[in-house]
């Protein structure tokens, strides 16, 4: 069954998408966001394992995609690794969608959701003043990634898991900077508003540019 985008254009109508990249500013700005505006927060990277119990390997092979070890699953080619991590995202993206209609009728407030990335799918469910892509630049993605709490039990297993960190932790933060790429180049395509974050990014003014953008 294949739900036509008009339908979930107005099922989602409430929701306001922060999408972009790694390092992007997306969970803070929508955090502060709910804070300011009463909104409710959904952030997609809080569910991926819930999600991911709902998969099987025929209908999403990439997310289902056994690994040897730590070793094996950090010493990828970067490009490969980026590649998949993106698939990945992909086959979850259906997921996202259901919980935010599921969201949507339980809860009478806007809700604002930070997402990575959402394809051509964003252009046909979301108007131009409720999408806003944040992404950052390669030097604050490489310098930032470790700098939030939920990345620091990844930090722990390249330590203590891998046989040889300093090369996993590099490998990872080139695969890291692909994907952040490729989530920048996709928000400078698209019809929509886009902003860098870069070390210098004031988030006052940021966060009120936003507003303005979804007219809050």
């Amino acid at each position: 069954m294949r739900i036509p985008n008009n339908v979930l254009k107005q099922k989602l109508k409430n929701v306001y998408f922060i999408l972009g990249s790694n390092c992007g500013g997306k969970t803070s700005m929508a955090r502060a966001l709910a804070e300011a505006h009463d909104m409710v927060h959904y952030s997609a990277d809080d569910h991926y394992w819930p999600h991911r119990r709902l998969t099987n390997e025929k209908d999403q092979p990439n997310m289902n995609r056994p690994f040897i070890d730590w070793d094996e699953y950090f010493s990828r080619d970067p490009e490969q690794q980026a590649e998949w991590l993106l698939k990945c995202k992909d086959e979850e993206l259906p997921m996202i969608i259901l919980d935010l209609i599921t969201l949507c009728e339980k809860e009478d407030k806007k809700i604002v959701a930070d997402i990575h990335n959402a394809g051509a799918l964003i252009e046909a469910i979301a108007d131009w003043d409720r999408v806003i892509y944040l992404y950052a630049s390669d030097d604050t993605v490489r310098k930032d990634f470790f700098n939030r709490e939920d990345k620091l039990p990844l930090l722990n297993v390249i330590e203590n898991k891998t046989k040889n960190p300093k090369e996993a932790l590099e490998n990872l933060l080139e695969t890291v900077s692909k994907i952040a790429d490729i989530e920048r180049e996709e928000a400078l395509r698209s019809q929509f508003k886009s902003h860098e974050r870069t070390s210098g990014t004031d988030f006052e003014k940021r966060k009120a540019m936003v507003e303005k953008h979804f007219n809050l």
